[in-house]
């Protein structure tokens, strides 16, 4: 598979993985604590990915590097997009 087909499907997978988060969770989960909330969100990924590549275990919640990764990606296109319309010069 080339480069540009990997992108594409873990381009996808995020997409995917946000918009289910999003049904459960709703749209004012991330709004209430705003790029703060997600600054702590990213901050326990970040623990919990080095938690897993440091000790090399699998977590005992089944949650994978690859799970975290994608999680990561996904509050940092979240800060992205919710903050678009207030901060139109981030892009």
């Amino acid at each position: 598979m080339k480069y540009e087909q990997k992108l594409h499907k873990v381009m996808q997978d995020i997409e995917n993985l946000l918009l289910s988060k999003h049904n459960d969770y709703g749209s004012s989960n991330l709004l209430k604590h705003g790029l703060f909330g997600i600054v702590v969100r990213l901050s326990d990924k970040q623990a919990r990915l080095d938690n897993l590549v440091g000790s090399g275990k699998t977590a005992k919640v089944s949650e994978s590097v690859g799970d975290t990764l994608m999680d990561m990606a996904g509050y940092a296109i979240q800060a992205l997009v919710l903050f678009f319309d207030s901060e139109p010069d981030w892009l």
